[in-house]
């Protein structure tokens, strides 16, 4: 399907490790919920991150993508603050 091109197409910028819903939006053309669908229909090729950006919006990559040294360190920093959140 094309909007599932486009959005595959996105995630693969070497420009960028990992894209934002309203980043995927703009640069597509399609609506956030739209976007949103996408992502959530390929878990098997599409990778949310577990931390999410400064802005506090979750961040996605294509799964064939390498998981970087920072978001280890991002992830490691997440575990190890754990028993101090109030979940």
């Amino acid at each position: 399907a094309p909007y599932e091109k486009k959005i595959f197409a996105a995630l693969s910028d070497a420009k960028w490790d990992f894209r934002t819903v309203s980043g995927i939006s703009r640069e597509t053309g399609l609506s956030e919920s739209e976007v949103r669908e996408i992502l959530g229909k390929y878990p098997e090729v599409i990778r949310k991150s577990l931390v999410q950006n400064r802005d506090g919006h979750e961040l996605f990559t294509l799964r064939s993508r390498r998981i970087k040294m920072r978001e280890r360190l991002a992830e490691l920093r997440l575990f190890l603050a754990m028993p101090f959140l109030k979940l």
